[in-house]
């Protein structure tokens, strides 16, 4: 039986060829309009949120923890948790670093009295560690009750907190009127209760 072979056989077209091609066998593409923009995606916020320009080092010597460090997950969790026995530099400070991220919620931080050492602290919500100036919503006289709310969603008479931001919750023994601590002798302890509201 003989075999069969297909021969390939190269055509050359005119460009007049190729056009009647074209016209014969037309493809169907829809008009550019109709074509959407990719979506914008939102950038992504900062991963190491800048420190505010007009903050000063303190002339306090300070502890400084991560709020993961003192509680159990990421700010603002946790919903309730009690912290004993932290321990406060006698003339200094102890600040809580946190980030705010883009939350839309509130929470408060109350100073309880330590047995050890009952004595007059200060607590503030700053951008700033170790600064305990700001408006009243953002700053006490601590302990036995009272505490300091916080907020970014503009709950009356909080600590309006903005979002993508780096903040601190200070406290101190020091008088910020003599510069003298009330804490009479080291190790100076306080205790604090924070809520998720």
């Amino acid at each position: 039986m003989a075999a069969s072979y297909a021969v390939a056989t190269e055509i050359t077209l005119t460009d007049e060829q190729v056009d009647q091609v074209l016209a014969d066998n037309p493809v169907s593409c829809p008009p550019v309009e109709e074509c959407p923009e990719p979506p914008v995606e939102p950038p992504e916020p900062p991963v190491e949120p800048p420190v505010p320009e007009q903050c000063q080092d303190s002339d306090l010597q300070g502890t400084i923890k991560q709020w993961t460090q003192v509680f159990y997950g990421a700010f603002p969790l946790p919903t309730y948790q009690n912290v004993t026995y932290q321990n406060v530099p006698q003339d200094g400070y102890y600040s809580i670093q946190f980030y705010t991220g883009n939350i839309v919620d509130d929470g408060k931080m109350t100073v309880l009295e330590n047995a050890a050492t009952p004595y007059i602290k200060i607590a503030s919500f700053s951008k700033c560690k170790g600064y305990f100036g700001g408006p009243e919503q953002c700053s006490e006289v601590a302990g036995g009750g009272g505490g300091l709310t916080w907020s970014t969603k503009g709950t009356s008479g909080a600590c309006e907190l903005q979002p993508y931001t780096t903040y601190y919750w200070n406290i101190s023994f020091v008088d910020p009127q003599t510069g003298l601590s009330k804490c009479k002798a080291a190790p100076c302890y306080v205790n604090f209760q924070y809520y998720n509201l």
